[in-house]
């Protein structure tokens, strides 16, 4: 999505007051455009993005991110395999892995 999704989403939906973006790089794009449109972060729109990366903490606002413990998920997508390759078949199974809502300046947050 970036800066063109934004403008593109705010060309043909001007009320739009909320952006989910898949990434924080892409929300720390779309932040742009929305600065360009003479839109203020969290008054006017809201914007998140999803990672936790080291962008979400520097841009201005601070956005709103999830962070994915991605550490945590190797070493077990890793001990998944190493069984996996150990028992001479794969077993499906799902693994639930956590995830934390770091709260920046880029939503209204509620209490």
């Amino acid at each position: 999505m970036g800066t063109a999704g934004a403008k593109k989403i705010l060309d043909k939906h001007p009320e739009t007051d909320a952006f989910v973006c898949a990434t924080d790089t892409i929300a720390a794009d779309a932040l742009s455009e929305l600065h360009a449109h003479g839109l203020c972060v969290p008054d006017d729109v809201s914007i998140t993005g999803l990672g936790g990366s080291t962008i979400a903490r520097v841009v201005t606002p601070k956005l709103t991110t999830v962070h994915y413990f991605y550490r945590t998920s190797g070493v077990e997508a890793a001990r998944m395999l190493v069984e996996a390759m150990e028992q001479g078949n794969a077993v499906s199974r799902e693994t639930k892995m956590g995830y934390q809502v770091v709260l920046g300046d880029s939503t209204k947050n509620s209490a």
